[in-house]
């Protein structure tokens, strides 16, 4: 099936997806590790994918990616298709089901201008308080946040492109946005 918005190479994109009928899809810490760990794997297979955020919420997740090969077309379709089959894998056999894992292949928003890449940043990191999974921000560990914010990484973190104006301004970004209703812009 051919996408009715292809992904275009050297775009930002907002990309995100949730359990079929918005069931969970992590249901433990070890889930979430090996989601995590599926990324770095495939990361390594697709070099030319620049991970810039990413969230990992019970049923759903979000990331926010740039694909800066210079084919003329984009891997990110193929990254993602590798990356859930492979993770409905791991789930099915670890919970003995046959069911769709996901709702959808995957949803993505071209991101094309600063004030949404902007907004798509501090909406993903914040995620975990919009859904009310957590009441601090740092308790939730399954986001980019604490890289942003601490620099703390995990074994299983995704290697994020290192973009220092955002480092350096995530504070008042992230503050600046999270006070905005972006689910209009931003929700599935």
């Amino acid at each position: 099936m051919i996408r009715k918005d292809p992904i275009i190479i050297n775009e930002f994109y907002h990309i995100f997806n949730r359990g079929f009928d918005k069931k969970k899809i992590f249901l433990n810490k070890d889930d979430y590790i090996r989601f995590l760990s599926t990324i770095l794997r495939y990361q390594e297979e697709f070099r030319t994918i620049k991970m810039y955020s990413y969230c990992l919420l019970p049923n759903h997740y979000h990331f926010l990616l740039k694909d800066i090969s210079i084919k003329w077309k984009s891997v990110i379709p193929d990254f993602m298709r590798k990356l859930q089959n492979s993770y409905a894998k791991y789930f099915n056999i670890k919970y003995w089901t046959k069911w769709q894992l996901f709702e959808w292949r995957y949803k993505s928003n071209l991101i094309d201008n600063e004030n949404y890449f902007l907004s798509c940043i501090s909406y993903i990191n914040a995620n975990s308080l919009k859904h009310n999974i957590v009441s601090n921000i740092n308790d939730w560990p399954y986001s980019s946040y604490n890289y942003f914010t601490k620099w703390i990484t995990f074994e299983s973190t995704p290697v994020l492109e290192n973009n220092f104006w955002v480092w350096l301004n995530f504070n008042e970004i992230y503050n600046k946005y999270l006070d905005k209703d972006l689910t209009p812009v931003l929700e599935f």
